[in-house]
């Protein structure tokens, strides 16, 4: 007699001695009988032994295997390998009816955690599924500020995103935290303006009665972020709207909005922040740089331009290491604001820093050619000024072996050649030392 031909008793009795779900499943693709008959049967031994079938099921969205692996005992409370519980996959994959399934059992584990401390919540959140969001707050059960390892909350991540129908269902519905900080110090605001959500940034300020001048932990506001991102509107929404701090000199770690924008080059915002504000445009941040050296020090010439213009700013304003605008455009070799900057005479280019560097010396070390150039063009700077160790821009560039800058520099008949640092070094002797032929011929010839 042939196996088809057997009782469906003996079949079960025959699979019961099979060690292997794929056995089993082997014979259920064999017909229609045999898949009748022994389906239930593999479901029973996928629950008893791992439950992947209703793990897989909840992942792709089935909900008819679903549904069959629970009705033969499958563990709802099974996890995948980052210990995603059944319905954090569910609010993840967007499947509201499967879900509601997992609400039904009771079972489901609505506050459940991960591997990374995210909820049914989260996922929902984070994947702007927003039937899913309300469905999951309707239930009263859900923890709405509950944090994960990053101990940010779903309404972070709703205002990261900028999904303001979720951030209203949290806040509204859910009653979430509004100013939950994260572990970085950051709350929602904070995350909107960063990533330049406008209307989730009004909403906020508006209907929530957020902090709007929260600090996070480098000191920065929602208007630091938004003005270190570039976001015109969110600055212009927190200062006309939230009537943001915009120069928060009290700040430990103060950086002022103007110095973040003016350090990324953001002129729109440099600009709109100069017009509307009435406060000081040198205002330094905490290593005592103003917007002027920073968008000097960056390259940004446009920046530098319209700071210039206002005709506010002090050009030789010094950082915490003394260096000026000008020096630290020309130590980086930005030729367009080295240019900038020498338009005006108010801007004295032979100071020096704490260590007696002056915009000449870190250029000629450095060997940028075309800021040496620029510099030398102005007739006002001391070509063989001393720092602190006795060294010369003639010498710097010999050691550095600048061919080209210790030309110029020779062309100008102005600086003396044989010229000691404080160890009696000469910059002949630097080159020498260096093994830098071109550069000890020249000086040779100068000699």
């Amino acid at each position: 007699m042939g196996t088809l031909a057997l009782p469906s008793e003996l079949i079960l009795l025959l699979s019961s001695f099979m060690q292997n779900e794929s056995d089993i499943n082997s014979l259920c693709q064999v017909c229609r009988r045999l898949y009748k008959v022994l389906n239930p049967c593999l479901y029973q031994r996928n629950a008893g032994d791992s439950s992947s079938a209703l793990l897989w099921a909840i992942n792709q969205g089935n909900e008819a295997t679903a549904r069959m692996a629970m009705a033969e005992g499958a563990d709802i409370g099974i996890s995948d390998s980052l210990g995603r519980g059944l319905l954090s996959l569910a609010s993840k994959g967007g499947f509201k009816s499967m879900v509601e399934m997992l609400l039904a059992t009771k079972q489901a584990g609505i506050n459940s955690k991960d591997c990374r401390g995210s909820t049914p919540l989260y996922w929902a959140t984070a994947y702007g599924h927003e039937a899913i969001v309300q469905r999951l707050l309707e239930t009263g059960e859900a923890y709405v500020d509950s944090k994960d390892l990053d101990e940010r909350a779903s309404l972070s991540y709703a205002a990261m995103l900028g999904n303001e129908n979720i951030l209203k269902l949290l806040v509204e519905f859910g009653n979430a935290d509004v100013n939950s900080k994260d572990r970085d110090g950051r709350t929602p605001l904070s995350y909107a303006a960063m990533f330049g959500h406008e209307a989730a940034v009004k909403y906020l300020i508006e209907s929530a009665k957020v902090d709007v001048d929260s600090k996070d932990d480098m000191s920065y506001t929602p208007l630091c972020l938004a003005s270190w991102k570039g976001h015109q509107a969110v600055v212009k929404c927190l200062i006309e709207i939230g009537r943001a701090d915009v120069d928060l000199e009290d700040f430990k770690y103060r950086t002022p909005p103007l110095c973040l924008a003016a350090a990324e080059g953001h002129n729109d915002v440099v600009k709109y922040l100069i017009e509307t504000h009435e406060g000081s445009v040198d205002l330094a941040e905490f290593k005592g740089r103003t917007p002027l050296s920073l968008a000097a020090e960056r390259g940004h010439e446009a920046v530098v331009k319209c700071l210039i213009e206002t005709g506010k700013v002090n050009l030789n304003s010094e950082d915490s290491e003394g260096r000026t605008p000008l020096l630290k455009a020309a130590a980086l070799g930005h030729e367009a604001v080295v240019r900038r900057l020498l338009r005006s005479a108010a801007v004295d280019s032979n100071l020096q820093d704490s260590e007696g560097r002056t915009p000449l010396s870190c250029a000629a070390q450095l060997g940028h050619e075309g800021v040496v150039k620029l510099l030398i063009e102005t007739g006002t700077v001391h070509l063989d000024m001393q720092d602190l160790e006795g060294r010369t821009p003639l010498s710097w560039a010999a050691q550095q072996g600048h061919e080209g800058v210790v030309k110029l520099l020779i062309e100008t008949g102005n600086v003396r050649v044989g010229m000691q640092d404080l160890e009696g070094r000469t910059a002949l002797s630097w080159a020498v030392e260096e093994d830098y032929g071109e550069v000890v011929r020249l000086l040779t010839d100068a000699c």
